[in-house]
Parts: structure tokens; sequence; C-alpha cells
């Protein structure tokens, strides 16, 4: 048994930290592609925002940059929630525009660009401090006869699994996992613990001139889950780590094992086959059922027949 407990390794979590600073990162890229983007789209989405009450005050370029940042996060947040239907992004975002917006319209704030700036900055770092404490809170650990898997800030949660109910144990290490050298564990079970029904929506909008087609789909997948809350999530030596699991998991099932011919052996002649023969009596049981069920078919159908003539 592991003596230290397992937790989530900073490079693990790099996604969740390019999704705590993306207004931030967003804000930066807007500056980049405000002197190349020069297009019609572009210039005229500028004009738009310019014709609100709120952004008028501004030069058309700050505009722009407004315009592009908002764009930027809600293109990143659609994206996610389309291919992964992870709404979440799209509410924190389109949240985080909404606050800063009224926070400038209740002059609270001077309606300038750097207003903006400063309220995406600290939100940006407020969501990595979160995610930080995040990581920080998952705690993995391996017991005699079970694994322990606790996550939570303010509320605590555990989630016990015993070695005898895993029926396999799974590792995802992709090239960023392969370089830190971390990877994640997912522990199957029959309840469907580490696996998801997560699904894609798709659609497709061919113009014709006036009138517009919409094709659209949607597509459901089960698929395993590698999250932090239901995962050995970016441990250190995965390989390791399961060759442990598994190791676990074989002499738990050599003790069920064990223990059930020795309640076999230690029983009375009649106990010992009556425990023998609970395999068969299931299965004759299960036959009697099924005849009894085709036989009320018979009767019904034969009483139809008689009412039909």
């Amino acid at each position: 048994m592991y003596s230290d407990p397992l937790k989530p390794c900073p490079p693990s979590m790099t996604r969740y930290y390019i999704d705590s600073l993306f207004p931030l990162i967003a804000m930066l890229m807007s500056t980049l592609l405000a002197d190349k983007l020069r297009g019609a789209v572009v210039e005229q989405m500028s004009y738009w925002l310019r014709s609100l009450p709120q952004l008028s005050q501004l030069s058309l370029w700050e505009v722009k940059l407004i315009g592009l940042t908002w764009a930027l996060l809600l293109s990143y947040a659609t994206l996610r929630w389309l291919m992964g239907v992870e709404i979440r992004h799209l509410i924190c975002y389109s949240s985080l525009i909404l606050i800063a917006e009224i926070l400038i319209a209740l002059k609270y704030l001077p309606n300038t660009l750097i207003s903006r700036s400063l309220i995406y900055t600290v939100a940006s770092l407020l969501g990595l401090a979160i995610t930080e404490l995040m990581r920080r809170s998952y705690i993995y650990e391996l017991k005699a006869g079970y694994v322990s898997l606790k996550s939570g800030i303010m509320r605590k949660r555990e989630r016990i699994i015993p070695y005898a109910k895993i029926s396999d144990v799974v590792v995802e290490r992709g090239p960023l996992a392969r370089i830190f050298g971390y990877g994640s564990i997912v522990l199957l079970t029959a309840s469907g613990l580490g696996v998801a029904n997560e699904g894609a929506l798709a659609m497709v909008i061919k113009g014709l001139r006036e009138l517009g087609l919409s094709v659209g789909g949607f597509k459901s997948v089960r698929r395993v889950r590698y999250e932090p809350s239901n995962c050995l999530y970016g441990v250190r030596s995965p390989e390791k780590i399961k060759e442990f699991i598994l190791n676990m998991i074989t002499g738990s099932t050599n003790r069920a094992v064990e223990g059930r011919l020795l309640n076999v052996e230690g029983a009375s002649p009649s106990e010992s086959l009556k425990a023998s023969n609970e395999p068969e009596e299931d299965f004759l049981r299960e036959i009697r059922a099924s005849m009894s069920s085709d036989r009320l078919e018979e009767q019904i159908f034969a009483k139809e027949k008689e009412r039909d003539i």
C-alpha cells in the first residue's frame, strides 16, 4: 500500500489553467490581431458596436479591441460546448462580459478600455487561484482494501472504490504527459464509474440567397472520462501505480475465492450440497419462469383466437 497520498501534478492541469486565463489570453490576442484584421466584417462589427451608447465614447480602435476580445471568448466557449457539451465555459465568459459592462454602466469604473482590461485580468488571476486550490484538494489514497478519491475546497467529497469492484484499469498518457512523466488512471466498475455519455452537436448552414437550410444532428457516445474527481488524475509514475492496483485486485479476488471455499468446506454435507447446487437451482428457476410465461402467452393467444371465431 502507498504510504503517501497522490495528487495531480501541475502540468496535468494545463487545460484547466488555460480555461482560467483565457479572458487575459483573448485580450492579448485581440491586441495582436487588431492591426492585422482589416476586413469588411471586422470594420462593420466595430461600427456596429460603436453605435451602442456605452461604447460610443470610445475610439474605433478601442471598440475593435473590445469586439475581438468578446468574439474570441464566446467563440472558444461555444466550441467547447458544441464539441464536449461543456456549457459552463459559455456561461462563465458571458457572465464576465456582462458583469464588466454593468460595473462600468453603474459608474463604479470609468468607461475605458483599461477598466475592462483590469476586470478581465483580475477574473483570470482569480480563476487561476481557484484552479490551483482545486488541484491541491484532489487527494488519492491507495489503501489495503480500497482506493479513496477525495476532492472539494469548501464542500469535501470522498469516493471509496473497493478493489473487488474494479473490472478494468485504463491509463491515459498524452504527449505532454509522457514528457513530464505523469498520467491519468481510470478505475472502471460495473456501476459505470469512469465512463460518461457525451454528445456532439453539429450544424451546417447552406445559404440559398433568401432561403437558408440548416442541417443538424446530435450523436451520443460512451467514452472513458478523465476528470480529477473521478480518476487518479495526473499522477506521477502511472504504470507503477497501475501494477500495484492490479496486484491488489488479484489478491482481493483470491481472498474472496478462498473464503468461499472455506465456507463450503466448513459447512455440513447438506449445506455444502446446497451451496454447490445453487447455480443449478438458479438456472432451473429461470427455465421454469420462461416456460410459465410461454404458457401464459399461449393461453392469451388461444382466447383471442376463440373470440375472433
